[in-house]
C-alpha cells in the first residue's frame, strides 16, 4: 500500500477518535439518541453543500437508495448512538480503546463474509495481540464498580461490530463516487434517527454554547469529513 494511504488512514483514526471528545460534552445536556440524530443531520447537510458544490451526479440505479438506508443506519445511527451511550458510564478513553477493535472485529467478520478476505496466521496472530492489548488497558476501568460499566462496554462492543459490518457492506459502492455515498448514507441515517429521537426523547434543549460547537465539530469533522475520506479510501486503495 502507497506510504500517502497509510498517512491518510492515520489522519482518519485521529479524527475519528476526536469523536469520543465530543461526545463527552454532548451528552452533558443531551440524549445518546439526539447525539446521533444531529450528528448525522448536520453531517448529511454538509455532504450534499460538498456534492453541489463539486457537481457529481447521484447514482441513476434506484436499486442502490434501500443499500444506503441499511448503510446509514448501520455504519451511523446505530454506532452514532451506542458510542455516547457507552460514554454515561465508561470513560471516554476507554471507549476509545474499544473503538480501536475495529480492525479486529472487520477482520472476524470479513471470514464469514461472502467474498471477504479470508483471516491468515498473521492476521490472526494481530488480531489476538490487539485484543490482549485493548483488554488490559480498559481493565482498570473495572476498579470501580464494573456493574455500572458491563452495558457501556458492551453498548461499545456492539458499535465496533457494526462498523465490521459495514466495512465489508460497503465494498459494493467501490465503483461509486464517495460523495454520493456518504451524502446519501447519512441523509438515510437522519431520516431514521430524527423521528426515533423525537418519539423517545422530545425535543433537545441546548443551553450551553460548548454544545453546539462540539455538535457541529462531530458533524463536520468526524461524519462529514471522515466518511468522504473513507469512501474514497476504500475506492482508490
Amino acid at each position: 500500500m502507497k506510504p500517502q494511504y497509510w498517512a491518510l488512514i492515520i489522519l482518519l483514526g485521529a479524527v475519528w477518535g476526536c469523536s469520543f471528545l465530543f461526545n463527552a460534552v454532548l451528552i452533558r445536556e443531551i440524549s445518546p439518541l439526539w447525539v446521533a440524530a444531529g450528528r448525522v443531520t448536520i453531517g448529511a447537510a454538509i455532504c450534499w453543500l460538498v456534492f453541489f458544490a463539486t457537481r457529481k451526479k447521484l447514482p441513476t440505479d434506484l436499486r442502490l437508495y434501500p443499500q444506503f438506508l441499511v448503510l446509514g443506519i448501520l455504519n451511523y445511527a446505530i454506532p452514532f448512538a451506542l458510542f455516547p451511550y457507552a460514554e454515561q458510564t465508561v470513560a471516554s478513553s476507554i471507549v476509545g480503546v474499544i473503538n480501536g477493535m475495529t480492525p479486529m472485529t472487520t477482520v472476524i467478520v470479513s471470514q464469514f463474509w461472502p467474498g471477504g478476505e479470508k483471516a491468515t496466521w498473521n492476521k490472526v496472530a494481530g488480531v489476538m495481540i490487539g485484543f490482549a492489548g485493548a483488554v488490559i488497558l480498559a481493565l482498570p476501568s473495572f476498579d470501580q464498580g464494573a456493574s455500572a460499566q458491563v452495558l457501556g462496554l458492551l453498548a461499545a462492543l456492539a458499535a465496533t461490530c457494526c462498523y465490521a459490518l459495514t466495512l465489508n457492506y460497503a465494498r459494493r459502492f467501490k465503483s461509486l463516487d464517495s460523495a454520493a455515498v456518504a451524502s446519501s448514507s447519512l441523509t438515510g441515517a437522519a431520516l431514521v434517527m430524527v423521528p426515533v429521537a423525537l418519539l423517545f426523547e422530545g425535543m433537545p434543549v441546548i443551553t450551553q454554547g460548548e454544545t453546539w460547537a462540539a455538535l457541529f465539530a462531530i458533524g463536520l469533522l468526524s461524519s462529514t469529513f471522515a466518511f468522504l475520506l473513507l469512501y474514497w479510501l476504500l475506492r482508490n486503495m
